[in-house]
């Protein structure tokens, strides 16, 4: 449930007399009216508008007619979005994709659209209690929608469920492919991806690996969508799925597990629960791989510190510094072996079982 930092720009902290030259007061004003943004965003997205548009460009008039939208304010969200440079005008007045804008549809590689409609939707909700949370240190989900837990929310709402599906892949896409990439499976000969969703890791990995063989394992209902990720890659004969709850078991037999993006939606106790069944079936010459935004030691702007704040207010999780990691780690008998920079946020975290 982490955000590419390529995809949510964060500011820079605002220097002497205001951000690019704004006064101190102006930048501020701008970062409190910040859901102003996230919703024009999200709305473009929930009408399909990056989709109506595709490589062409288009009037009002037209995209009205084609989303079924009145024609004065969609103009009006239309206008909006070419002040966040999601939209560009021609000499014609007709409005077509920026390149940030083109990211909003759903037919292309560096699509964040499920992203978008995802935070936009119950994580905006949720994020009104953000005050609540960081007082008293308890997630909030139950108290803005009513519902006791974000996971047990998606399995009685299909819809959501789906919509976030997509954003894991959006994610694994644009954030977790390039962390992982280049690094080294050739010592390996069969890979658990735990929690692998609906599988564009572990497909993407045994693509490129044709020694490997696999297993995702993630609950019943995500592995349904996982057929076609596995068959399109070319890879479903080398990759087992595997149903069930982490925190039963996780399946043995592999000699690398990898872990995207788990850890951090969890507390420490439970964490080391996941931590520990993967212990108990792992070889002692196994390794285990995290995809993890790292914490950094420094003041400087990084998405982690927001996604830090996401996990907190909606399941009660927390994103980790290597220290923090690494004693987590040695808590359920792994030590901490390397952790590897990325293009992205994510990092990639080498820890292996210490002899028993």
């Amino acid at each position: 449930m982490s955000v590419d930092r390529s995809i949510v720009r964060v500011p820079q902290q605002p220097q002497q007399g205001g951000a690019c030259g704004k006064p101190p007061q102006v930048f501020l004003l701008e970062m409190a009216s910040g859901y102003w943004r996230t919703q024009i965003t999200y709305t473009l997205a929930k009408l399909g508008v990056a989709d109506a548009l595709g490589t062409s460009a288009a009037t009002v008039a037209e995209l009205a007619e084609r989303l079924g939208t009145p024609e004065s304010p969609l103009g009006r969200l239309l206008r909006a979005a070419t002040g966040l440079g999601l939209l560009k005008t021609d000499e014609q007045g007709r409005y077509a994709l920026t390149d940030i804008g083109n990211c909003l549809r759903s037919d292309v590689p560096q699509s964040v659209r499920h992203i978008v409609l995802m935070s936009g939707a119950e994580h905006y909700v949720v994020w009104g209690h953000l005050y609540d949370a960081v007082r008293t240190g308890e997630p909030q989900f139950e108290q803005a929608l009513g519902h006791p837990q974000w996971w047990r929310y998606l399995d009685e709402h299909p819809a959501a469920s789906r919509v976030f599906d997509g954003a894991m892949e959006d994610l694994s896409r644009n954030s977790h492919l390039p962390a992982i990439g280049g690094y080294d499976f050739g010592p390996y000969t069969r890979i658990v991806d735990v929690g692998g969703g609906t599988g564009t890791v572990v497909a993407r990995i045994l693509a490129a690996h044709p020694h490997l063989t696999g297993v995702l394992f993630d609950r019943k209902e995500v592995l349904e969508a996982a057929g076609p990720v596995l068959a399109n890659a070319g890879v479903a004969d080398r990759c087992d799925l595997v149903a069930g709850d982490v925190f039963g078991g996780v399946p043995a037999g592999g000699d690398c597990y990898l872990l995207s993006s788990m850890l951090h939606d969890f507390s420490d106790e439970q964490a080391l629960r996941i931590l520990e069944a993967v212990r108990a079936v792992i070889p002692a010459d196994g390794t285990l791989l995290l995809i993890e935004s790292v914490l950094p030691a420094t003041d400087a702007p990084h998405t982690a510190k927001l996604n830090d704040l996401n996990m907190l207010v909606m399941v009660g999780g927390r994103e980790r510094t290597a220290d923090e990691l690494r004693a987590l780690l040695a808590g359920a008998g792994f030590t901490l072996a390397d952790v590897r920079p990325s293009p992205t946020p994510a990092n990639v975290v080498t820890a292996r079982p210490v002899a028993a």
